[in-house]
């Protein structure tokens, strides 16, 4: 409040950073955007990319690329160089959630590219561990782990605990997703030990939901359940729908394990109308494949095959097959509804695969 703008500057910066890490995500956003107005144009861009983090938060997804990509518009502008990977990375986050693949591809390129030329040994690590990311979204687990790898021994290199913990959590996923479940929960532990230490309330949510999924894979269903109870309590403080939709889907499945189907459906549907807002395609494919599974579960054959055909052909058609555990475990959960059905089964998948699969997740969520 004061008319001494060196010192409004100072306290609303600080006042936006405190409440950022607070996840007071409203508030964050009024201070950002009174600071805006207060700065020259070169000093701009940090605080549209700090605006844009808020917004990615709260799934303002596109909010949030425009900020980014006004704040990369205006290092271009004033040779702001070391700014451009972070900023290149951001955006190819955001396209990444979206679905849109190939586009964050070029964007992660980019920024690994500046990244080697001014020797920004961070910046390359953050453009490797998204890349890595990226290729487990598209199948490439060995290209996953390898960048995941490079990433890792940098970010030992610079002692940077929080990206460590993240590459451990990433790398567990994949473990996972290769079926060595015991791995995988030894990886996700000591990523949760460091995020306790840290305190970041969204990481300790994320590893919490990992190690939910885990346990529910391993029949370890009330170790599950607590973990995911504890991830939703601490996502729902935190304000981030994606994030919230991951482990109210987790803990779906968890009660789905459990037998109770009737609430495990009315999680389902939540998360349906989510990721629907949100407009992420590669978690909507991801419910409506364990909602065909739980289908089979209370033998309803033709729902359970149709709805895991969409998923199928939306799969496809995003570039981003299912990890051959999943598949086999999913194979595995309709083997009765086909044997059911007999040579009908067939007729239905193909049927369903010709359905478009946000025309079936609105009619799902109507």
């Amino acid at each position: 409040r004061s008319r001494n703008e060196v010192k409004q500057r100072e306290f609303l910066r600080r006042a936006g950073e405190a409440a950022q890490a607070d996840y007071a995500n409203i508030a964050a956003i009024s201070y950002y955007e009174q600071l805006y107005g207060l700065l020259e144009q070169a000093e701009r861009g940090a605080i549209l990319f700090r605006l844009g983090q808020v917004k990615e938060t709260l799934g303002h997804w596109e909010e949030a690329r425009i900020h980014y990509q006004d704040a990369l518009a205006l290092a271009v502008e004033s040779g702001h160089d070391a700014s451009l990977p972070q900023y290149r990375i951001a955006i190819g986050e955001v396209l990444r959630r979206q679905g849109r693949f190939a586009e964050a591809a070029t964007w992660y390129t980019q920024a690994r590219t500046e990244s080697e030329q001014h020797g920004d040994q961070a910046s390359m690590a953050k453009a490797l561990i998204c890349e890595g990311t990226l290729a487990v979204q598209q199948g490439s687990y060995d290209d996953a782990l390898v960048r995941y790898a490079s990433s890792l021994t940098i970010r030992r290199e610079l002692d940077d605990r929080p990206n460590i913990a993240n590459l451990l959590n990433n790398m567990s996923i994949v473990a996972s997703y290769l079926g060595d479940l015991s791995h995988a929960r030894v990886l996700q532990e000591e990523s949760l030990t460091i995020r306790r230490t840290l305190g970041n309330k969204w990481s300790i949510a994320n590893s919490l939901n990992n190690l939910g999924m885990f346990a529910t894979d391993q029949g370890e269903l009330d170790l599950a359940r607590s973990s995911l109870e504890e991830a939703i309590a601490l996502q729902r403080e935190i304000g981030d729908p994606s994030a919230l939709a991951t482990s109210l889907h987790s803990l779906a499945n968890t009660l789905r394990a459990q037998g109770d189907y009737d609430q495990a459906h009315k999680l389902y549907v939540e998360c349906l109308e989510i990721n629907h807002q949100l407009g992420d395609r590669w978690l909507l494919i991801q419910l409506l494949e364990d909602m065909g599974w739980l289908a089979a579960l209370q033998e309803q054959p033709e729902p359970a095959l149709r709805l895991v055909a969409v998923a199928s052909n939306a799969r496809t058609a995003l570039g981003s097959p299912l990890p051959p555990a999943e598949q086999a475990k999913l194979d595995a959960a309709l083997a009765p509804a086909r044997a059911t059905l007999g040579e009908q089964a067939e007729v239905i998948w193909k049927a369903g695969l010709a359905l478009d699969l946000i025309e079936v997740v609105e009619e799902i969520v109507r």
